[in-house]
């Protein structure tokens, strides 16, 4: 596998102190690096393969906070500012909902206090999302079940079980060989900046970024004829609208979704709606903690309801 990871692109975006810190971070630790928080106050920590270790002033990171740098005011205010664009209202909307994409496709939540009309009154943490492409890291779940004709897969694992990055992979694996549309609400999986994907997503996707999942679908399905639809993270009575129009309009749909097992899934009432109507041909679980994007089962839809 490759990996295309830009982490230390984000350096800009932080105060001196941090970003010296940042800019010392060994490339086989920045590689592992998945996520950045500051928390006011408090020692500015990397996540790791599902554990958060602490950034060290000379760019090490440990398990122990003795000795990390600590994130202030100034730190965050700074940050905050950068991430804006040091123009607020530019995105008022992107911060009534909690985060801003940047350039590259890094997400970066947003906590503190907001007012009323959702607008960000103080700051007191910012968390990093890593962007970055894992080529070949879509394959196994392409030979498995791709290789021959499209078919329609629900990806699901607990958070940073590498969801998302085998969606961007598969995405280029079958770009190259189909028509996929990918409704990329946050701009997360083409990472596109000013209409243009950063990402190799395959030479024949079309991208509808920033738009609501269930539009975007809609859209993509009425007007760009798709043979598979790409999507990241449904749930949402909305997207279930969407991905039902797919299965009536015969088009495959790839989308991922928050459960680490068929339990879990199971109680989620609109995904289980899409399982029942036969919307996913077959669920693949991911492991989590020290094994992200490992298969750990893969169950065919028919096999539960047959």
């Amino acid at each position: 596998m490759y990996r295309k990871h830009e982490f230390k692109k984000l350096a800009p975006y932080f105060s001196q102190k941090i970003k010296n810190a940042i800019l010392r971070i060994s490339e086989s630790d920045a590689d592992r690096i998945h996520e950045i928080r500051l928390r006011i106050n408090r020692p500015v920590t990397a996540a790791s393969y599902g554990k958060e270790i602490f950034l060290m002033p000379d760019g090490s990171l440990s398990a122990s906070r003795d000795g990390a740098i600590t994130a202030d005011r100034h730190d965050l205010e700074s940050s905050f500012r950068a991430i804006c664009d040091y123009s607020l209202h530019s995105y008022e909307k992107e911060l009534s909902e909690g985060y801003i994409t940047l350039e590259g496709g890094c997400r970066v939540g947003i906590a503190g206090t907001f007012s009323s009309n959702g607008a960000v009154k103080y700051v007191n943490g910012l968390n990093f999302r890593v962007p970055g492409q894992v080529f070949g890291c879509g394959e196994g779940i392409y030979n498995m079940l791709l290789s021959r004709k499209p078919v329609s897969i629900l990806i699901a694992g607990s958070p940073a079980s590498g969801k998302t990055t085998i969606l961007k992979d598969l995405c280029r694996i079958l770009g190259e060989r189909y028509r996929v549309s990918v409704a990329d609400e946050r701009s997360e999986i083409a990472a596109s900046f000013h209409g243009e994907p950063e990402n190799s997503i395959g030479l024949m996707t079309d991208v509808f970024d920033g738009c609501p999942k269930g539009r975007g679908i809609e859209t993509a399905v009425r007007v760009m004829s798709p043979d598979i639809v790409v999507c990241d993270e449904i749930g949402g009575k909305g997207d279930s609208e969407a991905l039902m129009l797919c299965l009536n309009c015969g088009v495959k749909v790839i989308a991922t979704v928050h459960a680490g097992s068929w339990e879990e899934l199971s109680g989620r009432r609109h995904i289980m709606e899409l399982v029942k109507n036969r919307v996913f041909d077959y669920a693949v679980f991911l492991g989590s903690g020290k094994n992200p994007g490992e298969i750990v089962s893969v169950k065919r839809i028919g096999d539960k309801f047959d």
